[in-house]
């Protein structure tokens, strides 16, 4: 089952799969929590479903993602400390975020102020800043997103949202949710109709799932007892 997050780290970490799922290696996070760097493989990641965990036996942290959530704090700092860049990182938030985007509903709501899609504004003829480094976003890597499709203000309605690109669902007669994800500033939250969105808890590893990977790593001595 895919899972966006859980591609791009695999993707990033030289890790070795063992027979229970877990992928293991040098963790990536001790040197930013106060400890040495791992180099007896005691981090690891684990999918199980919808779900991908980490865990690290000798710093402790622990994070997680689960398709339909937003992307934690916990969760951007291990995907920077994999190597993933800012500007996959922004696209990877934008991703997941119309994955929640697709699973929500709602009733009509009132709309920012100035909205309109991106291409409208670019038929105009504006050349703000902002507006053509979103609409560069939307078609770079042969993303080609429909410019129709999104939406973005130069009014910043007293929340940056000029920085952002936004989606609707339903339209612009009846919209029932919008939500606006900061393609351009990764640091800033995702926001909606009721205001930023609450960031998730990490899908932390299960207590059976680190006891698991603790006796693997016991096994090939990278841990004593």
């Amino acid at each position: 089952m895919t899972n966006l997050v859980a591609d791009i780290l695999l993707s990033n970490l030289p890790a070795r799969r063992t027979g229970s799922g877990w992928h293991k290696f040098n963790a990536i996070c001790c040197q930013h929590n106060g400890q040495s760097k791992d180099q007896r493989q005691r981090g690891g990641i684990k999918q199980d479903g919808d779900t991908v965990v980490y865990n690290c036996f000798n710093c402790g942290f622990a994070a997680g993602y689960t398709t339909g959530n937003h992307i934690t704090g916990k969760m951007k700092k291990l995907l920077g400390w994999a190597g993933v860049s800012e500007d996959a990182l922004k696209r990877l938030i934008f991703d997941v975020g119309l994955l929640k985007h697709q699973r929500e509903h709602g009733q009509r709501v009132v709309l920012p102020e100035g909205l309109k899609t991106v291409l409208a504004w670019l038929l105009e003829g504006t050349k703000e800043s902002q507006l053509l480094q979103i609409a560069d976003f939307l078609t770079s890597d042969d993303r080609m997103l429909d410019l129709a499709s999104y939406f973005w203000t130069p009014d910043p309605n007293d929340m940056d949202l000029d920085r952002y690109v936004v989606t609707i669902k339903g339209d612009l007669e009846y919209p029932t949710g919008w939500w606006a994800y900061p393609v351009l500033d990764s640091s800033l939250p995702v926001l909606t109709q009721s205001g930023p969105d609450d960031e998730p808890e990490d899908d932390e590893p299960r207590a059976e799932d680190i006891e698991e990977f603790r006796r693997i790593l016991i096994a090939e001595g990278a841990i004593g007892e």
